[in-house]
């Protein structure tokens, strides 16, 4: 690990969080780049719960699930080795960026990719595995722009509990007595969606108060009958009615209050293709003008006219 990341050279750090850092490293002599999170510190049954969880979660594959390649837990120091996400996070596409804007198509595409990985873990292993921190940084897509569920190493998805939330994340009412299931997931990818549709985080303090919290700007736009008001600019005009009525009523079942009126994982991966079918229905009736995008024009997936102004 060492010489992959060149003793952790600063210059390869890509990410930092409460638990450890991320470095971008290359393995097999320089053939495979990989994402290599460097994690505290631990001894007795710390690593011993480390090696049979990582072991657990190695024997997980899915196209939507950041791949787990290895581990190392020499030296009383534990690391974990992934596959390297080229393009980043989702929120890295959303805001406080310098990336072109997703067309709104595409942000589905990734919506839906996201949700076969959870669903994955909800009904795809045994037991079932609550990812507990699903949000836009656990999102990670790659050089394909295929979305891939980020694997949730500080926490204990094996079990309903010792779940690690952070202030500005949604959770759904259930953290407050500590019983999360899978529908807690479920409430937390309602808040994405929305952080999809409208391009900016759950809370963001520098928005006039009654915009501060996303959710509750939501909320009340809906009781005014002006939702379209939270929709990211750069989309106005861009997603079809249908469309957007089924994806802002998919997030919102997936915010209730109770668990048992949530929808699974599998319902939710349904409507968002209903949604995309919608989308690709109304682009293909308007012709291949009225779907060009700024992200097709920054990769590349349609070519301009240098001569156009």
């Amino acid at each position: 690990m060492e010489a992959a990341t060149k003793n952790f050279d600063k210059s390869l750090l890509v990410g930092e969080g409460d638990r450890g850092k991320v470095y971008c490293g290359e393995i097999n002599w320089g053939a495979t780049k990989v994402a290599i999170k460097r994690l505290g510190y631990a001894r007795g049954d710390d690593r011993r719960q480390f090696c049979i969880e990582t072991r657990m979660r190695s024997k997980l594959y899915h196209r939507h699930l950041v791949p787990l390649i290895g581990y190392c837990d020499k030296k009383d120091e534990f690391i974990i080795v992934y596959d390297y996400m080229s393009r980043g996070s989702l929120g890295e596409h959303l805001y406080n960026t310098q990336n072109p804007p997703l067309s709104w198509k595409h942000r589905l595409e990734i919506c839906i990719g996201a949700a076969r990985g959870l669903h994955y873990l909800h009904r795809g292993t045994k037991p079932a595995i609550i990812h507990c921190t699903v949000k836009l940084t656990n999102i990670l897509l790659d050089e394909e722009w295929v979305a891939k569920i980020s694997h949730n190493i500080e926490s204990d998805p094996y079990t309903s509990t010792n779940c690690c939330w952070y202030d500005d994340d949604a959770i759904g009412p259930e953290q407050d007595n500590g019983r999360l299931t899978e529908k807690s997931d479920v409430y937390a990818f309602g808040a994405v969606l929305f952080e999809v549709l409208c391009a900016r985080p759950i809370v963001d303090r520098n928005r006039p108060i009654e915009q501060v919290h996303l959710l509750c700007w939501v909320a009340c736009c809906k009781d005014e009958g002006n939702i379209d008001q939270i929709v990211d600019p750069y989309l106005k005009g861009k997603i079809n009615p249908g469309c957007l009525d089924k994806f802002v009523e998919t997030a919102e079942r997936c915010l209730a209050y109770e668990c048992s009126d949530r929808p699974s994982m599998e319902e939710v991966l349904s409507d968002l293709e209903h949604a995309l079918q919608l989308q690709e229905s109304a682009e293909a009736s308007e012709g291949p003008a009225a779907t060009m995008s700024g992200f097709d024009m920054a990769y590349g997936t349609v070519k301009r006219n240098p001569t156009c102004r």
